[in-house]
């Protein structure tokens, strides 16, 4: 069972995803709160385990984004999936820079969200689909970590590894679809990692889609 905290300073949005998440058989939300201080005090206990955090951007005790950078900092292990209406270029970048792991428009279909989740467990991140043209934007604004250069050597079978990694395919599935071994489909997968100088799928992806070595039709 995944492990889910939310934290946001609006009990409605609080009790909103909760209420999504709670027949679901893979996801439980274990903790909320409206305080991110409160969510490191929890953290700091023995007995405590979260898997994925749910934040919201704009709380007024400590930030989102400041929340979500000691998060990376001192818990690497959570991811986080941003939940937020704040879905212009400037705050999308500084979430990438942030270091988290997705963006959950909340324009986007709540009943998405559990599968929001299970993708961000899985493959390392989960952008909703509207933001993609809104990603590629912030990308290419200053203080993101990035190879510029457009002459990376993508292989036709890395491309087709990339794009049904962006349609959510585990490394098994897409063994089987390009007739290769899940080991091979994970060697493709470091070696892309490796020449677009990216250390996650997420940097990949965008960059893929930065220098149209994937385009948003690839990713539907």
């Amino acid at each position: 069972m995944i492990q889910v905290a939310v934290v946001d300073d609006l009990l409605l949005n609080r009790s909103c995803l909760k209420l999504y998440l709670a027949q679901s058989t893979e996801v439980a939300v274990v903790y909320d709160t409206d305080d991110g201080h409160e969510f490191l005090n929890y953290l700091k206990g023995k007995d405590h385990h979260i898997d994925v955090l749910l934040l919201d951007l704009h709380m007024p005790k400590l930030s989102g984004f400041d929340l979500c950078q000691l998060i990376k900092e001192n818990y690497p292990h959570i991811k986080i999936l941003i939940v937020s209406q704040l879905t212009d270029v400037e705050n999308v970048h500084k979430v990438l820079v942030t270091g988290a792991d997705g963006f959950f428009s909340k324009n986007t279909d709540p009943f998405l969200l559990e599968a929001a989740i299970l993708h961000v467990v899985k493959f390392e991140y989960y952008f909703s689909i509207d933001l993609t043209e809104v990603i590629k934007l912030a990308w290419d604004m200053p203080e993101i970590d990035k190879n510029k250069s457009p002459l990376v050597d993508i292989s036709p079978v890395e491309k087709s590894v990339m794009m049904q990694t962006a349609k959510g395919k585990s490394s098994k599935e897409i063994g089987i679809m390009l007739d290769i071994s899940k080991r091979t489909v994970d060697k493709h997968r470091e070696n892309i990692l490796k020449k677009t100088n990216q250390s996650n799928i997420i940097g990949s992806i965008i960059f893929a889609l930065k220098h149209e070595i994937l385009s948003i039709g690839d990713m539907n």
